[in-house]
């Protein structure tokens, strides 16, 4: 076969084979062409640094939580004059109610009393003064009524006896005015309160057997001691008359009737 004729057969089958694949061939590099643009744009720099990202929302809320937190915390913790002002105002008022106690205490007041005192302990808790006083209060208001002294109603009666000692002759008529009278004796607690607050230097005999019994009667001590102790209560000794007088427990002599009936 003629040279001429195959070179012209092989340049129309390749001019077919183009026109048929030119296509695909496009479609390929067109295709080719978007994949390297997005990878361009993808693909990080170099040396680059990636952005960081924003926290979670979760933590935006705990964060503001926890400055509000501490915000409040702020405010709300007492300056040190704020302290110094509440210490002394606390330690007026325990002053008050104590002082006021001590008062109602002196006054065999006891139940009123022991409600001040537990006033005072409130603002001052380890307060040994105030617990001591608190029980010494439980322990008188068993034995003793709601009204410590009675009303004595004045009368005439028959003082002395002409039987007895020279001093006590002749019996004589005497008259006393109303008058109170404590219901019971002295204790040995109430004793002990008045020797603790006025320093009162003699003590009575035995004295340490009698604190073991703090709500016995106190013994062993003199018209003196007696009457330092009324004094410090804000009361007096009877006079002789007035004591012969409620000590006959209603029995005067006159007319033979009593007027009143003394414990």
């Amino acid at each position: 076969m003629d040279t001429a004729i195959i070179v012209a057969i092989i340049g129309a089958v390749s001019a077919l084979v183009g026109t048929l694949l030119k296509p695909y061939v496009e479609h390929y590099f067109e295709q080719r062409s978007k994949r390297r643009s997005s990878d361009k744009t993808i693909a990080p720099l170099e040396n680059s640094t990636p952005p960081l990202a924003p926290p979670p929302a979760g933590d935006n809320i705990k964060i503001a939580g926890d400055e509000q937190q501490r915000r409040k915390e702020s405010n709300s913790t007492p300056s040190k004059a704020e302290d110094v002002k509440q210490h002394s105002k606390r330690k007026k008022l325990y002053s008050k109610y104590k002082e006021e106690a001590d008062t109602l205490f002196r006054q065999s007041e006891y139940a009123k009393a022991k409600a001040l005192y537990e006033k005072a302990r409130s603002y001052k808790p380890d307060d040994p003064y105030a617990l001591s006083y608190i029980e010494t209060c439980d322990k008188l208001i068993v034995k003793a009524p709601q009204s410590m002294m009675v009303r004595i109603p004045g009368g005439y009666f028959l003082m002395g006896d002409d039987n007895e000692a020279s001093y006590e002759k002749p019996v004589h008529q005497v008259y006393v005015s109303d008058f109170y009278l404590d219901k019971y004796e002295v204790t040995v607690a109430q004793y002990q309160r008045f020797l603790n607050d006025t320093g009162y230097s003699k003590k009575p005999e035995k004295w340490e057997v009698q604190l073991q019994h703090p709500q016995w009667p106190v013994i062993f001590v003199s018209w003196h001691d007696a009457d330092a102790y009324a004094q410090w209560a804000r009361k007096r000794l009877p006079t002789e008359a007035e004591w012969e007088y409620a000590a006959r427990g209603g029995n005067t002599d006159v007319d033979k009737k009593p007027k009143y009936i003394y414990p």
